[in-house]
């Protein structure tokens, strides 16, 4: 259902030509950030209520050597990095999905703009860890609705 009325926007033949100079449907954009909240919710309550280790700060220890689709990076960073790194890594992934999923909810730009600033981070940090990279970019998509066009302008400059 959200991508439904998120993909109006794109599929309208008449979106450029009517809407021209308006704004993106509310709905659209709103729906978009429901779903990366709950993405985001969903995977870390998920990761919670599941193994211990995720609760111990051990998973990242043995996570890079289990992995279903490792890329090179992926054993650099099980042999050569301490267990702090990966114990800070498992806070920051408790942070991103936990914390900063109600943030992309409330209605104040600051809040946003920072839950969706970590969101992409926090996506490309796991597509470069190699675990199945293709939901990332997927799940980038949704993310990106927390930006407004003030945002984008700023780093789209002509």
């Amino acid at each position: 259902m959200t991508g439904t009325f998120s993909d109006w926007n794109i599929i309208n033949p008449f979106y450029k030509r009517v809407r021209k100079f308006c704004d993106p449907p509310f709905v659209s954009i709103y729906l978009n950030r429901w779903l990366i909240f709950r993405i985001m919710l969903g995977a870390g309550l998920i990761k919670l209520r599941g193994d211990q280790c995720w609760r111990d700060l051990t998973c990242l220890d043995y996570h890079y050597e289990t992995q279903p689709i490792p890329n090179p990076l992926s054993y650099y960073l099980h042999v050569y990095m301490p267990h702090e790194f990966h114990a800070a890594g498992i806070l920051y992934n408790h942070f991103v999905e936990i914390i900063c999923c109600f943030l992309a909810l409330i209605p104040i730009r600051f809040f946003r703009q920072f839950a969706g600033i970590n969101f992409v981070l926090f996506q490309f940090i796991l597509i470069l860890s190699g675990n199945l990279s293709f939901l990332n970019w997927l799940t980038i998509l949704p993310a990106l609705c927390c930006f407004d066009d003030r945002f984008y302008t700023n780093i789209f400059r002509n």
